[in-house]
């Protein structure tokens, strides 16, 4: 990853067959805008169409190849999953290349009205915390929801269709205290592997080593 080569945004992350069931009719978030759902294939392809997965031989220029959201399908290294296009930067004399050199979000201002609507919802303001969504929601074409369809679910699901491959997941999680239960419940590649000790990582040796004056103690389960 350098300056001249960009980094590789197209394989930073995927999504789970959960995430791709939670947009709603209409939802801009959920599009074909949003989401590769598929590909025209054309001559750019070259000799790369004996290289397409099984099931796909027959294809040829001109088709579309329309790719994967279901759970049947959801499997690591599956070519033929859909991604997201927030990270979509292919040079047109290149079609195959894996570097993108758009800039990446750090931080967005839905992020604050999720941030707020989550407290709102803790400090027992509903009926405001629908209203911070609703901002969200009416941008993205998305139907508006009242105080009745607000819970915690709702709001990590809302985050979720949002910030998908812009927000540190994980966190949002853990600060929830629900990170074990849905990653074991939705991640079918981790399939209840998942354990308590996996909410953090190890502490190297060398930060331990380091601490001269006072014992640092490993995290619980290393």
């Amino acid at each position: 990853m350098t300056k001249e080569r960009g980094g590789r945004g197209q394989g930073y992350l995927g999504p789970t067959a959960y995430m791709h069931s939670l947009y709603g009719q209409g939802d801009d978030r959920g599009s074909e805008y949003a989401w590769r759902k598929y590909f025209i294939l054309s001559e750019a392809a070259g000799d790369n169409l004996d290289k397409l997965p099984d099931g796909m031989k027959d294809l040829t220029f001109g088709d579309t190849l329309w790719l994967q959201t279901s759970e049947e399908d959801h499997a690591f290294k599956n070519v033929s999953w859909s991604g997201t296009r927030k990270f979509d930067d292919a040079l047109d004399s290149d079609v195959s290349t894996a570097n993108g050199f758009n800039d990446y979000t750090k931080l967005r201002l839905a992020s604050t009205y999720l941030l707020l609507a989550e407290a709102k919802f803790k400090n027992g303001d509903l009926s405001g915390a629908a209203s911070d969504i609703n901002v969200l929601r009416n941008r993205a074409n998305a139907s508006s929801i009242d105080q009745s369809n607000i819970n915690l679910e709702f709001i990590l699901e809302e985050s979720a269709r949002e910030l998908f491959g812009e927000d540190l997941r994980k966190y949002t999680l853990i600060r929830n205290d629900v990170w074990l239960e849905r990653t074991n419940q939705y991640n079918k590649l981790v399939e209840n592997r998942a354990t308590s000790r996996d909410k953090l990582l190890p502490i190297p040796q060398a930060v331990l080593d380091s601490n001269l004056d006072k014992q640092m103690e490993q995290n619980s389960g290393y």
